[in-house]
């Protein structure tokens, strides 16, 4: 498989790849904010540990699912679990991400916050994800204000989400993201009749 984002505003472009061949899988929009807003300290976040891997894994593999991987008729879903999953471990073995922030609810670990060093002093949010368990109780704030605290957010923090993620959109624009653009994720699958 082959996957290319392009700007949903970009009309020559997206008209491109679709002529190519490639199949529109999910609109991502990218939402920013401001450094500096938060003033939460949470003691229920604190920076991965080699243990967590598995535990990152398996939240990832179940709570990933609104993403362009389950959107697409050609990945089945357990696919899609193991490449969430893979991902979201990749960050352990130095293959993805710069930073990671897990939630831990007493002694279990109950969501992860994976982090990628973007453009001028800018934190991206590349995955986060909580437990269906500890979901409702502030946590996906608390990793993101742990990040911006903690991790080189001097510019702000920049996420995207899926359009039809509409609890996540509602996440980051109540925590002061804005919208600011949005992309077209296509797929191609090789060896497929056009």
């Amino acid at each position: 498989m082959i996957a290319v984002r392009v700007p949903a505003a970009d009309r020559q472009q997206n008209s491109q790849v679709q002529e190519l061949g490639f199949r529109l899988i999910d609109t991502n929009l990218q939402f920013l904010r401001p450094a500096g807003q938060f003033e939460l300290e949470s003691r229920r976040s604190r920076f991965s540990e080699p243990d967590d891997a598995d535990g990152v894994e398996s939240i990832a593999s179940t709570e990933l699912r609104e993403n362009r991987f389950f959107r697409d008729p050609e990945i089945d879903t357990d696919q899609a679990k193991r490449l969430k999953g893979a991902w979201a471990r990749n960050f352990f073995s130095g293959r993805r991400g710069d930073w990671m922030v897990v939630a831990q609810v007493q002694d279990q670990l109950a969501g992860f916050l994976q982090l990628l060093k973007g453009k001028s002093g800018v934190l991206v949010i590349d995955q986060i994800a909580v437990d269906t368990l500890f979901q409702r109780q502030g946590l996906a704030r608390d990793m993101i204000a742990y990040a911006e605290k903690h991790c080189a957010a001097e510019s702000g923090i920049q996420v995207g989400t899926q359009l039809g993620n509409t609890a996540s959109i509602r996440l980051y624009e109540s925590l002061g993201f804005r919208y600011v653009s949005a992309d077209y994720i296509y797929h191609l699958h090789l060896g497929e009749e056009k």
